[in-house]
């Protein structure tokens, strides 16, 4: 089955941001965005690679984890719709993730 990937409005506001701070150039954001697409429209949900079953609940109630180093991409999986619904957009800096210029703990 293929999934439909949404970035909500958050998501879309955190990559907008990482661009206009330096933080990732356009063809970092381009490998993002095909990493995205390549990884989550086919089983998002398998925790395997690039993808992480997150612990529950945490912060940003998400349940899984794409890395495209040193991006990451938090998402929750529709199955009934069949959708993939991006909520947030960050980066690892160290050990620590940040989300629209804040640490997140998840």
């Amino acid at each position: 089955m293929k999934y439909t990937v949404v970035l909500s409005a958050d998501a879309r506001r955190h990559i907008r941001n990482l661009l206009r701070q330096g933080v990732m150039n356009r063809g970092e954001h381009q490998r993002l965005v095909n990493a995205m697409a390549a990884r989550l429209a086919f089983q998002p949900t398998v925790a395997q690679g690039s993808v992480k079953a997150l612990r529950q609940p945490n912060s940003l109630k998400v349940a899984f984890e794409l890395r495209v180093p040193p991006w990451r991409v938090l998402y929750n999986v529709d199955e009934a719709a069949g959708s993939v619904r991006i909520a947030a957009v960050g980066y690892k800096l160290r050990e620590r993730l940040i989300v629209d210029g804040q640490e997140v703990e998840l």
